[in-house]
């Protein structure tokens, strides 16, 4: 027990050894002696319980002897019973009259057991033979040993008549007769008689009635009933044997000669406490002498250091083990008192640190003790400056929480200090989710985790309690919920839109369904169960294009996005036409996750599209031959009536020329579009000059520009180079471009062709750049499709059927180029064609390119 203040003046003192002598010998010598006298009683029933045990022991043994002797005699008894001869003597009654007396008077039951009679019975129980030399005993036998016997089972009994054990003879699995082994009280005493007992030793009937004894003791008579309570003076231990039908062995000991060991070890151990209570007595004295003197230099170096007021020195160590450890004791409290007064401020610099407000508090609740960040962060619920903790937790979490100690730990808390108090004090650390009182109102959510602190003994003095800051993870739990509710409502839109959706995995073999909505179940007409787990592939068939499923396969590895229009199949066979979209999936750090198709049976479509361009062939081809004959002979009337004064006829047979000329460009680009789509115009390539393919398009298109009041330039330096192209199908973009540029420019302005080389990209490109109306936004969107055309803003509807780009852009991608636009509303446009160089070569001054017949003067272009 520790005490503070100087509480050694005013009373006695004592040396060492009389305080031993007089405080410890006291009540040692007394503790000593009850100490040797548990022992002696536990010495002496330790002895009692080993002897108790031998004999149990021996009795065991005795138990098996015995059981091991009857199951031997069965079995003996039993083998004989099959004997041949005697077996025999039930089917030859006659003949066994001659043999079977003289086999049982040599036969002897084996053993110890010796002298028991053996007698062979009909199933009467009228006696054929016996080993027997005087007269056959009286069996007594009743109606249950004939009940047995004749149901072919053994029978046994014991009493005080003795011993029968029978055994069935049976023939063909019926019983004939009995072989009986026969024990009267004077030979079954010696058939039950053991050696390996010391003692005693008694056989008792199921009912307790003696049937065997030595026969030299009163206490123990054959035919009387055994009594534990009459023999007190006697160790008694019994036990049944096994499988003899409730047989008891019991033997006895007379108690003074059983424990006379015992009385050997008390005195014997009442010497031995003596002689070790004066060795102790001494022992103690010449300790307390030799303790005095160390404890004397032990206190007197502690003075040393108490005068010296400095905590760095230290005790020398002595050479007495358990003086040494504590001088060693000292000598670390003594470190420990030095370390803790130098850190003593670091520990309040690291405490007012922490970044998270702590709380140390009283076992009622009430603040000892906080950090800056608690003491400025939290107020009571009135907004007051906070003095118990419980205070500045919200009414509402309090009161949850109190149904919560009701409901699952059967606990109903007295205030607000003991629910929150509760489940730190059971279980030394708990969390719960408050809201914390800031002042004005405002509530913080915090994780209040509170800690049991403990004291030497383990009793709790205290708690410490930290609050973290969650008002983020808070706020991030409320996105995240708004996010998987606007999800369920994608997924639900998904569901409902009527375009085929597929997620397919990415990441495993084969880019398995992971997700399909009804509307891709219907246009596949298979089951949910069917497509999930499966890759795209069973939507192919025989009429599957190959090279779309090349380009499919080819935007899949680059992970790149892929529209297509590629015939599927049904799961009843039936084709449709599928248009697929594929969009890859990436995770935040790049990785590709999935693939979201989006197919749509566009089979409808293509049989209208089919339609309609067998009806613009067949009407194309229909009008061509009258037409080219109508459009002859209009330019054959408008050259006749050239020099006529103008009239009526004049005019309407020029108009019909022009409209003729419209109508034939008009059928000649529906013919070219339908060639391009099917893939059957054809291109003649060859080597051209650059400068001189640009310079015949300036010169054939200038009528044109004329009419339109503007004019074609050529405009910076031409790289010299041969481009390798069908010139005509060249010419006839060139040609789309500048005629358009001229349509949509106005007048007195210049319309500039130029030529860049673009070495980053290694491409050649010509431009066709005008300056004016351009080219709205909306516009460009639809500008490459067929019949697209913009309004002209002044002078109404410009001339043109609306597929010429269309044209030209399949023209260069035949080319295996690229036809591109730029454009500013009112600022005008500029049309790229770029082409890769290797499809350009360097002009060899060596050699000469193939020179184009352009003629002398501007032609028309024959489109083929």
């Amino acid at each position: 027990m520790t005490t503070t203040g100087d509480t050694r003046e005013n009373k006695p003192t004592r040396s060492l050894t009389r305080f031993v002598s007089r405080r410890v010998l006291g009540f040692m010598v007394p503790a000593l002696l009850a100490v040797f006298m548990v022992t002696y009683e536990f010495s002496y029933h330790s002895i009692e319980k080993h002897l108790n045990e031998n004999i149990q022991s021996q009795l065991q043994a005795a138990c098996k002897t015995l059981f091991k002797r009857f199951e031997n005699t069965r079995s003996w008894l039993n083998n004989l019973s099959r004997n041949g001869l005697i077996v025999n003597s039930f089917v030859d009654p006659a003949g066994a009259g001659s043999y079977i007396p003289q086999l049982f008077k040599t036969l002897n039951v084996p053993g110890p057991q010796n002298g028991g009679h053996l007698i062979l019975t009909d199933f009467k129980g009228d006696i054929i033979a016996s080993n027997s030399n005087t007269e056959n005993p009286n069996l007594d036998l009743d109606e249950a040993w004939l009940q047995d016997v004749l149901g072919g089972q053994s029978f046994e009994r014991v009493n005080e008549q003795g011993l029968i054990i029978a055994t069935p003879i049976t023939i063909n699995g019926l019983p004939e007769g009995a072989m009986i082994l026969h024990f009267n009280p004077r030979t079954l005493s010696r058939f039950l008689r053991v050696s390996t007992i010391n003692g005693i030793v008694n056989v008792a009937s199921a009912d307790s009635v003696l049937i065997s004894t030595p026969g030299n003791q009163d206490s123990f008579m054959e035919g009387k009933t055994f009594a534990q309570e009459a023999h007190e003076d006697w160790a008694i231990l019994q036990a049944t044997i096994p499988g003899t039908g409730g047989l008891q062995l019991i033997t006895a000991q007379e108690k003074e000669a059983a424990f006379e060991p015992v009385e050997d070890v008390k005195a014997a151990m009442i010497a031995f406490i003596l002689i070790a209570l004066g060795g102790m007595i001494i022992s103690l004295s010449l300790s307390g002498r030799l303790i005095s003197r160390n404890l004397r230099d032990f206190s007197r170096q502690i003075k040393e250091i108490r005068e010296d007021n400095d905590l760095a020195l230290r005790l020398s160590v002595s050479e007495i083990t358990e003086v040494r450890e504590l001088e060693l004791s000292f000598n670390e409290l003594m470190s420990a008192l030095q370390n803790t007064t130098v850190s003593k401020d670091y520990i309040d610099k690291l405490f007012q640190g922490l970044p998270l407000p702590v709380f140390v508090l009283g076992l009622d609740g009430r603040i000892n003790k906080q950090n800056s960040h608690a003491e400025n962060s939290f107020t009571n619920r009135e907004g007051e400056p906070l003095l118990y903790l419980q205070d500045a937790i919200s009414r509402a979490n309090l009161e949850s929480h109190q149904e919560l100690l009701v409901r699952d730990f059967g606990y109903r808390p007295g205030n607000d200090c003991d629910t929150l108090m509760h489940l730190p004090r059971i279980a030394d650390r708990h969390e719960m989710e408050v809201e914390l009182h800031q002042g004005h109102g405002h509530r913080k959510p915090c994780i209040l985790s509170t800690t049991a602190i403990k004291g030497p003994c383990g009793e709790i003095i205290g708690f410490i309690s930290s609050a973290t800051d969650i008002e983020e993870q808070k706020r991030t739990e409320k996105e995240i919920l708004k996010l998987a509710e606007e999800n369920k409502l994608m997924a639900r839109a998904i569901e409902e839109i009527d375009l085929g959706v597929t997620i397919s995995d990415s990441q495993q073999k084969g880019h398995p369904i992971i997700f399909c909505n009804s509307a891709f179940t219907a246009l596949s007409g298979r089951e949910e169960e069917e497509i999930l787990g499966h890759s795209c592939a069973f939507l192919q068939g025989p009429e599957t294009d190959p090279e779309t499923v090349r380009q499919i396969s080819s935007a899949l590895e680059d992970q790149r996005a892929i529209t297509v229009e590629i015939q599927n199949y049904r799961k009843d066979g039936s084709s449709f036409w599928n248009e697929l979209s594929l969009n890859p999936i990436f995770s935040r750090t790049g990785e590709l996750k999935y693939y979201v198709g989006i197919q749509k049976d566009i089979s409808e479509r293509k049989r209208i599209d089919e339609m309609k361009k067998e009806f613009i062939s067949t009407v194309s081809h229909e009008l061509r031959t009258p037409l080219t004959a109508i459009h002859g002979s209009l330019g054959l009337m408008t050259v006749l009536k050239e020099h006529e004064p103008d009239s009526r006829e004049k005019e309407l047979v020029t108009v019909a020329y022009r409209n003729s000329e419209r109508l034939k460009l008009l059928i000649n680009d529906i013919l070219d579009t339908e060639k391009l789509e099917a893939g059957a115009m054809r291109f003649e390539y060859g080597e051209h000059d650059l400068t001189e393919l640009l310079q015949h398009c300036v010169i054939l298109n200038t009528p044109f520009a004329e009419k339109y009041g503007v004019r074609f330039e050529i405009v910076g330096e031409i790289p010299g180079l041969t481009l390798s192209c069908d010139k005509n199908r060249m010419s006839q973009v060139l040609t789309n471009l500048m005629s358009n540029a001229a349509k949509f420019s106005r007048v007195n302005q210049t319309i500039e062709l130029s030529v860049t080389r673009v070495p980053e990209t290694d491409e050649l490109q010509i431009n066709v750049t005008d300056f004016g109306e351009g080219i709205s936004d909306a516009f460009k969107q639809e500008l490459f499709q067929k019949f697209a055309k913009q309004d002209a803003s002044d002078d109404g509807d410009k001339p043109g059927t609306g597929l010429g780009l269309y044209i030209s852009r399949k023209i260069v991608e035949a080319h295996k180029g690229k036809l591109t636009v730029e454009s500013e509303l009112g600022k005008g446009s500029t049309f790229t064609i770029s082409l890769p160089l290797k499809e350009a070569s360097a002009r060899d001054e060596t050699a000469k390119p193939e020179q184009a017949d352009y003629g002398e003067r501007p032609t028309e272009i024959t489109y083929h």
